[in-house]
Order: structure tokens, then sequence, then C-alpha cells
């Protein structure tokens, strides 16, 4: 899990604009993402209760997504990321591994975008 202040709060009006940047979509995710002035990066999760009925697995899902986003050279960039997910992957055999691979692959899309 990432310190507060590297987190987005989509309960405040200025995070929650992110939605209206630019958007990559795969199958099981979107991932929203722009880039920023300040210094510093931020990132949120958001899984739906409608996609995924028990906070475990939500919490599952958000765990995964970080250890990911920590290990990736991204969080060094000044930008902000935002994970929605689209579709349960726990429901789907292999589906955390398609997940993952799903994820880096966005990450890596978006890298060069930035460069």
């Amino acid at each position: 899990m990432f310190p507060k202040q590297q987190r987005l709060n989509l309960g405040v009006v200025e995070d929650r604009t992110i939605y209206k940047n630019k958007k990559i979509e795969k199958r099981f995710l979107r991932l929203f993402s722009r880039k920023v002035v300040k210094l510093g990066f931020k990132f949120g999760v958001s899984v739906p209760k409608k996609n995924v009925a028990k906070a475990t697995d939500r919490n599952k899902i958000k765990r995964r997504a970080y250890s990911v986003i920590e290990s990736h050279s991204i969080n060094k960039k000044n930008i902000e990321l935002l994970l929605v997910l689209k579709e349960n992957y726990l429901e789907i055999t292999d589906g955390e591994s398609l997940f993952i691979k799903e994820f880096k692959d966005s990450l890596g899309e978006l890298e060069s975008q930035i460069v």
C-alpha cells in the first residue's frame, strides 16, 4: 500500500477529474492517466461492488494491483493513475495471471506514450 499522499482520493473533485483524461482499456481493466506538473506519483484502484461482491476479494484485487505498481518503474514519474476493474478475474481459471499480465502490458504501453 502506498502512503496517503501517493493515493488518489476520488472523494475530492480535483482527483475525480482523472476520468476525463487518457484511457487504456483491456478485458479486465480500464487505466486512466494524466501527467501532473507537481512532483510525485499518485495511484488509485477502484473495484466496483457490482463486479466483485465479496469485500475480501475486492481487497485481494487491490493488493495485487498495488504490488504490481510498486515493482514497476512508472511509479517514479510525475503521473496520476487510476485502475478500474471491469470484470472479476477471480472467477476465471488462471484469471489472476491474465490480469497481472494485462496490467503490466498497460503500464508498459502507458510508459512508452509518456516518454
